[in-house]
């Protein structure tokens, strides 16, 4: 017996339970047993739900996140050839908040594929237990890996669903988890798109599924192709809602707190703000360290470990990522593990010189978790830059690390020998021009510095000095971090 406050759970000694399954067994008992335990777990989740947005989150998983060996027990036997698959469908769908909160998506992405092939033989259909499913894949499809399904026809049923069903929350849960889909595949347009839609769903302009839903989604949309300044009120807005717990419904169960500082802090140091950006991202990590586990694999692999890595910061970066991965191994997310070995790849080039290519040392691109990833090491190591990513970057399709992406792609193009510095002069200024429109001045001092380096060995020295000083100048902060410390160098032998 466990005693926990008010709460007394009671457990069975092994060997006892052990000997009591054999006689119920035999008994012919077993199988009523064990679906009386998946009805009541399924239950119980339902109950206590509420509970969720009255309690700190903290305190709700230490009541009730025991409970989660008993839900994969209900789930196994459920799905099992003498199971109840009505009964396993409803338990996985009771179960998505609790499995949420704890982190165990990768885990989880299982039992909701075989809820999926389940709910389709059930008489009658489910459309309202069909539509949680076809959410839960699509979000759980942003950050786990797993069976491949028919994107387009998957979004096209969800739809299909929410429509028929005309119920706003489940409408609402539908456009999150295909915003989620969307940002997972790099799609950042579609995530826009998507966000845009969840409005009609919203009773008013200002109720929480317009802001910490929609606003949340636009904010990084416009952030990842680039549109900086149009992402920042967004991401403010955002942030100092007066919610409460309310996010969880609606956000994915990473806190606010946490995803819109990672989005601030990378944007401050693409905008000139370097050491701002390291305190920013501070900030994310120290909120994440306390809630969903998923979120410290966030905050440090897309924003406390890059930004140490864009200042050059290749020891802190070093100790950053071990704690990622302590992290990510601990609690077994394949997603964020593909990011780690990345980092870990992207240190060891950096500290012997030699290259990172896709394919090669970097591996196949389908090893990769998805594009966010393979945009992110492009703007890590030059010789990372895939021919995809620049795709990528000169259609528009993502912008955040479009200028660096261009602009690592000429300088290995300069590598190749002279035929390349025809043209170079041309794809460096074009990487400058969109750096400035995004008003990105960290990756705008690179360019410069590229194209300075190109006049320079062109005798253009005047001119050299003139642009990377201009640049340069307009920095007040961060002077010590590599970019900047490379720049005053050449400004100085330009000079």
């Amino acid at each position: 017996m466990e005693v926990d406050g008010d709460t007394v759970l009671h457990r069975l000694l092994y060997t006892t339970r052990t000997y009591a399954a054999g006689k119920l067994t035999c008994g012919g008992e077993a199988r009523r047993l064990a679906a009386a335990h998946a009805a009541h777990f399924r239950d119980v989740l339902q109950q206590v739900l509420p509970e969720r947005d009255m309690l700190p989150i903290d305190e709700w998983l230490q009541r009730y996140g025991r409970m989660m060996d008993d839900v994969r027990a209900g789930m196994d036997w459920a799905f099992s050839p003498d199971g109840n698959a009505l009964l396993g469908v409803q338990l996985t769908v009771a179960a998505m908040d609790l499995v949420y909160e704890l982190g165990l998506v990768d885990e989880f992405r299982g039992w909701v594929d075989l809820a999926m092939e389940a709910v389709d033989t059930l008489q009658p259909p489910q459309p309202g237990l069909e539509l949680r499913l076809c959410s839960a894949r699509s979000f759980l499809g942003s950050s786990t890996k797993g069976r491949n399904f028919a994107y387009g026809a998957h979004v096209e049923r969800t739809l299909g669903l929410s429509a028929k069903l005309d119920s706003a929350a489940q409408s609402i849960e539908a456009m999150f988890s295909l915003c989620a889909n969307a940002f997972g595949a790099g799609d950042y347009r579609e995530v826009g798109e998507v966000a845009r839609r969840i409005r009609h769903f919203a009773p008013e302009p200002d109720e929480p599924a317009a802001v910490l839903l929609s606003d949340r989604f636009l904010a990084l949309s416009h952030h990842y192709l680039g549109e900086h300044e149009v992402a920042k009120p967004l991401a403010e807005r955002v942030l100092h809602y007066p919610a409460g717990n309310a996010y969880r419904q609606y956000i994915g169960h990473i806190p606010r707190a946490v995803s819109m500082r990672i989005l601030q802090a990378r944007t401050l140091w693409m905008q000139g703000a370097c050491d701002r950006a390291v305190e920013r991202a501070a900030e994310a990590e120290a909120h994440a360290a306390c809630t969903n586990p998923l979120a410290l694999s966030q905050a440090l692999a897309m924003a406390t470990i890059p930004i140490a890595l864009w200042r050059g910061e290749n020891q802190r970066a070093g100790a950053l990522l071990y704690r990622l991965r302590r992290h990510v191994d601990r609690h077994s997310q394949a997603y964020w593990q593909s990011w780690a070995r990345s980092y870990e790849k992207v240190l060891a080039a950096r500290a012997s010189g030699k290259p990172l290519r896709p394919g090669i040392e970097l591996g196949p691109i389908e090893s990769l978790s998805g594009l966010g990833e393979l945009d992110m090491v492009g703007t890590l190591v030059e010789s990372a830059v895939s021919t995809f990513g620049v795709e990528r970057a000169s259609s528009g399709r993502v912008g955040w690390c479009a200028p660096e992406i261009l602009r690592a792609h000429t300088e290995n193009g300069l590598r190749g020998g002279p035929q390349r510095v025809v043209d170079a002069e041309a794809k460096l200024t074009r990487a400058l021009e969109i750096a400035r429109a995004q008003n990105a001045l960290s990756w705008e001092l690179r360019s410069a510095t590229s194209l300075a380096r190109l006049w320079r060995d062109q005798g253009r020295r005047r001119h050299a000095h003139e642009l990377l000083y201009g640049v340069y100048q307009r920095f007040d902060e961060g002077l010590t971090t590599a970019d900047l410390v490379t720049a005053r160098q050449l400004i100085d032998e330009l000079g």
